[in-house]
């Protein structure tokens, strides 16, 4: 079983950067419209303020030092014993 999980985790080894790269791809974008669409909201709605914008990406920053901050970690291992 040892052997096993330590393939398993080589193999995700080799995948977490790749992953991370993804997730902090996807939420630049989230993020980039959600900014795009405060920055069109502002121009029209005085009502919008800096600090509703630097909340947002505030909370960017936060979310991506989290992501790349991101490491493996095994929760469970499910065993099927057939006889």
């Amino acid at each position: 079983i040892q052997v096993m999980l330590n393939r398993g985790e080589a193999l995700a080894v080799n995948h977490l950067q790749e992953i991370v790269t993804e997730a902090t791809e996807e939420l630049r974008n989230c993020f980039a419209g959600e900014l795009a669409r405060l920055n069109a909201l502002a121009r029209v709605n005085p009502n919008v303020t800096d600090e509703e914008m630097a909340a947002v990406q505030t909370q960017q920053m936060a979310l991506n030092d989290h992501l790349s901050s991101s490491h493996l970690r095994l929760d469970a291992i499910h065993l099927i014993v057939a006889l």
